[in-house]
């Protein structure tokens, strides 16, 4: 690992306000500002570092903006505990850093970076207008790709790429997140799941002759359901990844659904972050992608190098 990598917290500071007014160098000399995950999923977390790295880069284009996952709690569990910070065992820094310059830590749970000083993602879409090409998340996406690439996948983009060769048919991703996230998360988005996917299924049958399907899901049960609607298409998903066996169950969060991390606390670490690194990536290298309005429709903004998403409600 580089020397910047594996770096155990110190002092960390609760206001990014305070970390700036304590050290006035931060405003011109070239450091490092690693930013301590919160309490939230791996998107939300990947979306407060790009909003955050964005205002200090106004403040000085020579500071380094750097993700550090080193916390595991409610909701953020990607962090394996063999190393100091996990950020880098999914992600690469594009950028050089001179040796041993100072270094800062910021956590990302203490304050929240208001709108004023840099706008956050816009989160829903708006007048059908898919969230990708929202000029905000341009922003967000693009800075992303051009400081982080991803350190894991190839035998992923090796898999689709294979898919699409073998069959010579379109091959189109569709993701489809847990009830839950409809419930606690609605926005006017259409609950019936099965509903979601006849509708998709009648756009892509008007539009191709023939194609495949690459299912990506968190959810064991609805792979079923694909395959249910897509009953005369090859279903395609990756089976290694851990699901929850449905959407209901003892650990109730809202109603009567459950949420996915909470119930896969077992493969806490790098298992479960790769997992979603791994579903993202597949869905991106499809000829083209559906994504429910969530987080993964932003991780897979951050790692798509083309604009083939749609996102639907």
């Amino acid at each position: 690992m580089l020397w910047y990598e594996n770096i155990k917290p110190e002092l960390v500071y609760n206001d990014i306000q305070v970390m700036l007014r304590s050290n006035p160098s931060l405003y011109q000399e070239e450091c490092i500002v690693f930013l301590v995950n919160g309490n939230s999923g791996f998107g939300s977390q990947l979306t407060l570092i790009t909003q955050y790295s964005l205002y200090l880069k106004n403040i000085n284009k020579n500071i380094h903006c750097l993700g550090h996952f080193s916390i595991n709690n409610d909701n953020f569990k990607y962090h394996d505990t063999n190393y100091n910070n996990s950020f880098f065992l999914y992600f690469k820094y594009l950028k050089n850093i001179s040796n041993n310059i100072k270094y800062y830590f910021v956590d990302l749970s203490k304050s929240v970076l208001s709108n004023n000083l840099f706008p956050f993602i816009q989160p829903q879409s708006i007048d059908g207008l898919n969230v990708d090409n929202i000029e905000i998340n341009k922003i967000h996406s693009n800075y992303f790709k051009e400081n982080f690439e991803l350190k894991i996948g190839d035998h992923i983009i090796n898999n689709i790429n294979n898919i699409k060769t073998t069959t010579n048919l379109p091959l189109i991703g569709i993701h489809l997140r847990s009830m839950l996230q409809l419930v606690a998360h609605n926005h006017g988005r259409e609950v019936n799941l099965e509903s979601k996917l006849l509708k998709i299924k009648n756009i892509l049958d008007n539009k191709y002759k023939n194609y495949n399907i690459f299912f990506v899901t968190d959810v064991l049960e609805y792979i079923n359901l694909a395959k249910k609607i897509f009953v005369e298409k090859e279903v395609y998903y990756n089976d290694f990844i851990s699901r929850i066996k449905n959407d209901i169950g003892e650990k109730i969060k809202i109603g009567s659904y459950c949420d996915s991390i909470v119930n896969l606390e077992e493969y806490t670490g790098f298992k479960l972050g790769s997992d979603i690194l791994y579903d993202c990536l597949s869905l991106v290298n499809c000829d083209n992608y559906y994504v429910s309005v969530t987080n993964i429709a932003f991780i897979a903004s951050y790692i798509n190098k083309n604009n083939n998403g749609i996102h639907f409600n």
